[in-house]
C-alpha cells in the first residue's frame, strides 16, 4: 500500500487527480453503455425484419398475388417489357353494349385562315375513352296511394282504407333493394372485399349500415338461394358418373384450426 504524504497540499493534489480519474472512468462508462442500448436497439431492429421477411416468405397467404399494394403501378412498370406482337394492331375497343355519352366538338368560327372563307363539314372523327363511376348509390323511394269508399263514409259506422301493394322483397323490412345485396354479395365472394371494408365505402356516402346488417344479409341471401343448390344437388345424384378433385389447399392459420382444408371440385360426366 503506497504511504500517504503528511503534506496537507500534496494530499488536496491526490484527491483532486482521483476525482479527475473517476470523472473520466464514469464518462467512459456511461458512454459505453449508450453504445450498449444503441447495438441492443439495432440488433432488435434486424431480429423484427428479419422474421417480417420469413414471415412473407414462408407464410401461409389466402391469395396468390397481395391486392391493394401501393406500390402496384411502380411494380407493373418494373416487369420487363414483352416483344410486340406484330399479328395484333391497334387498341381493342371498347364494348359496344356500354353506354355511350356523345359529346360533340364544332368550330365557333368556321373560316379559313387563308382566304377568310367560310368552311364546310366534312366528315368526323371519332375517339373513345372510357368513364367509371366507381359506386353510384341512390335511394328507392315507394310511394303506395291509399284508398277510401266515400259511399261507406257516409253509410258506414267506418270505412276500410286499402294500400296499393309493394313489390316483394327478398328479405321483409330490410331497407336493402335487390341491387344493393347483389352489390354487397357479389363484392364479398367475387371480388375478396370484407364487409368491414364495404361498411368504410358506404359511410363515404353518408350511409350508416353496420357490418352486422351486412353480414345478416349474407346469411339471409344464402337461404334463399338453397332451392337451387337442391335442385342442382338431385341433378347431380342422377348423374351416372359423378367426378371429384380431392385437392388440399392452403389456407391460412387460424386458432384453433388446421391450417390446411380439403375442397373437393365436382363434375359431370
Amino acid at each position: 500500500m503506497t504511504e500517504l504524504p503528511d503534506d496537507i497540499e500534496q494530499l488536496k493534489a491526490m484527491l483532486l487527480k482521483l476525482q479527475a480519474e473517476n470523472r473520466a472512468l464514469q464518462k467512459t462508462v456511461d458512454t459505453q453503455a449508450e453504445e450498449v442500448i444503441e447495438l441492443e436497439n439495432k440488433m432488435q431492429l434486424l431480429l423484427e425484419q428479419l422474421n417480417l421477411s420469413k414471415s412473407k416468405r414462408f407464410s401461409a397467404k389466402s391469395e396468390k398475388e397481395p391486392k391493394g399494394t401501393f406500390n402496384e403501378a411502380e411494380q407493373q412498370n418494373a416487369l420487363p417489357k414483352l416483344p410486340p406482337k406484330h399479328h395484333k394492331k391497334g387498341r381493342k375497343p371498347l364494348p359496344t353494349e356500354l353506354e355511350r355519352e356523345v359529346h360533340q366538338h364544332t368550330l365557333n368560327a368556321p373560316y379559313c385562315e387563308c382566304c377568310n372563307e367560310a368552311l364546310h363539314e366534312c366528315g368526323t372523327e371519332v375517339s373513345e375513352e372510357l368513364k367509371i363511376i366507381p359506386q353510384k348509390v341512390s335511394v328507392v323511394r315507394h310511394e303506395r296511394t291509399k284508398y277510401t269508399c266515400r259511399q261507406c263514409e257516409k253509410t258506414q259506422i267506418s270505412s276500410k282504407i286499402i294500400t296499393a301493394p309493394r313489390p316483394a322483397n327478398m328479405i321483409p323490412k330490410s331497407i336493402g333493394s335487390p341491387e344493393a345485396f347483389a352489390a354487397v354479395v357479389t363484392a364479398k365472394y367475387v371480388d375478396a372485399l370484407p364487409l368491414y371494408r364495404q361498411v368504410e365505402i358506404l359511410k363515404r356516402s353518408d350511409i350508416d349500415l353496420s357490418r352486422g346488417t351486412l353480414a345478416n344479409w349474407c346469411v339471409q341471401l344464402g337461404n334463399k338461394v338453397n332451392v337451387i343448390i337442391e335442385a342442382m344437388k338431385t341433378h347431380l345424384l342422377n348423374e351416372k358418373l359423378i367426378c371429384a378433385d380431392e385437392t388440399t389447399v392452403q389456407v391460412l392459420r387460424e386458432q384453433d384450426r388446421n391450417a390446411q382444408m380439403e375442397i373437393l371440385h365436382v363434375g359431370l360426366s
